[in-house]
Parts: C-alpha cells; structure tokens; sequence
C-alpha cells in the first residue's frame, strides 16, 4: 500500500522503503534458536521476502531495486536449553520485575548530579 500509494520507484529520484520485521526477535528471545519456533518464523519469513521481492519485480523492476537486509543481533540458546546439555551450567532466566527493582534502586541512590 505504502508503495503504491506514495508511488515509490515511479520517479527519477531514489525513494527508501524501511521495513521492520520484529516477530524474529521476540520468538528467538522467547523460544531460543534452536527451537521450531524460530525455525517456523525464518521459513515464513522467507515466504514473506519471497512474495515482497516478486511483488517489487513485477512493478518496479528488481534492476531498479536495491534490497539490504540487517540485523541487531543474533540469539544465542535460551537457558533451559543449555542446562538440559549442561546441568551444571550457571544459566537462568533474569525477572523482568527484579531488573526493573534493581534499576530503579539504582537511580534511586544515583546522585543528581550524575543524571
């Protein structure tokens, strides 16, 4: 719709289309990467690009198109994960709730003149 209705590609100047795909990063925090999940979410990923750059093909033209796909991070195996590997393994889950006691503590005690 963004595309159409801006009518991205359809001038001589260059326009920048941002997209943000999030879904990726809370099921890799929530599931861990070696999890179905995660692999579920890359395959329709893939299908969503895969329609996405077929759709810009046939109305733009990929040879007018410049694609750049980043990431913020990568994820590593959630602790229950590697504690089934490695029992012994020192690996938990913090609480949100007790971050956010730990830093409101924190600014709490902080000095104003260090805000």
């Amino acid at each position: 719709a963004a595309i159409e209705g801006e009518g991205l590609g359809q001038r001589e100047t260059p326009d920048v289309l941002c997209i943000g795909y999030s879904t990726p990063d809370y099921v890799g925090h929530d599931f861990g990467a070696d999890s179905r999940e995660v692999i579920e979410m890359a395959v329709q990923t893939d299908r969503v690009l895969a329609e996405f750059l077929t759709y810009l093909d046939q109305h733009i033209g990929l040879i007018n198109t410049l694609i750049v796909l980043t990431s913020d991070h990568g994820v590593t195996p959630i602790p229950e994960y590697i504690r089934s590997r490695f029992p012994q393994a020192d690996v938990g889950r913090v609480s949100t709730k007790a971050m956010l006691n730990f830093c409101n503590s924190a600014l709490t005690l902080c000095p104003d003149n260090l805000l």
